[in-house]
């Protein structure tokens, strides 16, 4: 198993409570707090009592029963996944520089998969003016500081701002980056690629609580070409309830912030007649608004050929 979100975090804490009894003893007040600190909330209650009761027999009054600190190489699996994952160029955004062996092969390379659910028009990540800016945007964050950019809309229209960042955010079905900024009392969303020019400041950032509108969507799913387990798919980072009306019609409610009523839109559609809107109604309208401008568009490209 190259990696479980619960048994790694397990052996990764006992490996640490190890290194840290190896010098001196430890105490059950300092398990607890490395434990909370670093696997989960209710870790504590399954790996404190084990070590105490030397059901896993691992210390012995406090000090580890090893005579070595444990130490894990990472596997030739491990490795290949990590090479992987350091091709990627929004990985790189983060972490330009790799030291990882030159004789170790990806498990995969980026032409290798075929993306059928995503726009292609997605950010230049390896442009260098692209790069930079985002560079600019993370120092901003890791600094505390304000920046001050130019930008152009998507129409077109040039805009300056002066701000904070308060996150960056990817967006999978577009395949691009956009930087939550607060300027003027507001929050502004902007795409990164639009930035033109990205300059840090001097003055000290402005944090503000992001305002959070928690908002949900009921859906009816008909379970055609495999489209239930689509959804269980395309909505597996959001909370939701799922229930079976029939053999194949199910009713999904998802649980969503506000601000990525645009982004759950566009994964909606993309299930075209096998997934409906229930409620609320003011998102059918959205869907029916968005049909029509596609429809508009698709005439007045077909008017512009016949033009030409």
């Amino acid at each position: 198993m190259l990696f479980h979100e619960i048994y790694n975090a397990y052996y990764g804490v006992i490996a640490d409570i190890l290194k840290e009894a190896a010098d001196h003893p430890v105490e059950p007040d300092m398990i607890r707090k490395m434990v909370k600190e670093k696997a989960f909330s209710e870790s504590a209650l399954a790996i404190c009592p084990k070590l105490s009761s030397q059901e896993w027999p691992l210390l012995s009054k406090g000090r580890s029963v090893l005579k070595h600190t444990p130490h894990t190489p990472l596997s030739t699996m491990e490795l290949r996944w990590l090479k992987t994952i350091g091709q990627d160029p929004r990985v790189r955004l983060f972490c330009p520089s790799w030291d990882l062996p030159a004789d170790i092969e990806p498990l995969w390379k980026e032409e290798d998969i075929l993306y059928f659910d995503r726009y292609q028009d997605g950010d230049p990540f390896t442009e260098a003016t692209y790069v930079a800016h985002f560079h600019t945007l993370l120092t901003a964050i890791k600094e505390k500081k304000q920046i001050s950019l130019q930008y152009h809309s998507q129409k077109g229209k040039q805009f300056h701002y002066t701000g904070s960042v308060q996150q960056i955010e990817y967006s999978p079905k577009d395949d691009k980056f956009r930087v939550l900024l607060y300027t003027k009392k507001s929050f502004t969303v902007l795409n990164v690629a639009g930035i033109e020019a990205c300059q840090l400041l001097s003055k000290p950032a402005v944090q503000k609580a992001i305002p959070v509108e928690k908002k949900q969507v009921r859906l009816s799913i008909r379970d055609e070409r495999h489209a239930l387990d689509r959804a269980m798919l395309t909505f597996s980072d959001l909370p939701k309830v799922t229930r079976a009306l029939t053999e194949t019609s199910y009713e999904m409610t998802l649980f969503y912030d506000a601000l990525d009523e645009t982004e759950i839109l566009i994964r909606i559609l993309a299930f075209g007649p096998f997934m409906k809107i229930q409620e609320p109604k003011d998102m059918v309208e959205c869907i029916k608004e968005r049909l029509r401008r596609q429809r508009q568009l698709m005439v007045d490209s077909q008017l512009l050929t016949v033009n030409c």
